[in-house]
């Protein structure tokens, strides 16, 4: 189901939210069937076309154009206009490159938040969390960690005991991510 976050004119009544937004099917009218293919539609007379869903005040043409991320729409930018055959080749191009913005930031952003959540997972375990390179170098750590490194007798960050290393070593080759016997 696509829910619609913005709108210009009598349905954005503060400028920053829809008044009663409405949700649209995937597949079902010229929005959800955007959505659904992935493929930009002008619709030059919304009169005669029986997929125009009409939300407030209708309209006579459309441009319809999908958020695509590795090739899958992940929204959809529609754009209506009072008269008949308004929208051009230029505006479907102008919409398009939009489109193509927005789905960079969208998906910039969602990658964002999942990092931002996986540092606090990190962060947040109990259990010590640690990334080592070859020497010993510790590359991050978690503050579960600080008994573990103190133990370790770790300094500035690599550890040298060589009972560990010889460890840290033999998972790393094995491809493991555990330490079993320091």
């Amino acid at each position: 189901v696509l829910v619609q976050k913005a709108a210009y004119g009598a349905k954005d009544i503060r400028g920053m939210e829809v008044a009663g937004p409405i949700n649209i099917p995937l597949g079902k009218g010229i929005v959800g069937t955007v959505a659904k293919t992935g493929l930009p539609e002008v619709i030059p007379d919304c009169s005669i076309d029986p997929r125009y869903i009409v939300d407030d005040a209708a309209r006579l043409s459309e441009l319809c154009v999908p958020i695509l991320y590795e090739g899958r729409p992940i929204g959809v930018i529609d754009s209506e206009h009072p008269e008949k055959n308004f929208f051009t080749e230029e505006h479907l191009e102008i919409l398009t490159s939009i489109a193509n913005i927005s789905a960079t930031k969208i998906v910039k952003t969602i990658i964002e938040e999942r990092n931002e959540v996986l540092a606090r997972f990190v962060e947040e375990n109990p259990s010590p969390v640690l990334r080592v390179d070859s020497a010993g170098y510790i590359l991050n750590k978690n503050r579960a960690s600080a008994s573990l490194l103190e133990f370790w007798h770790v300094n500035e960050d690599q550890i040298t005991n060589q009972q560990v290393l010889a460890e840290i070593n033999r998972a790393l080759s094995s491809g493991s991510s555990k330490i079993v016997n320091a």
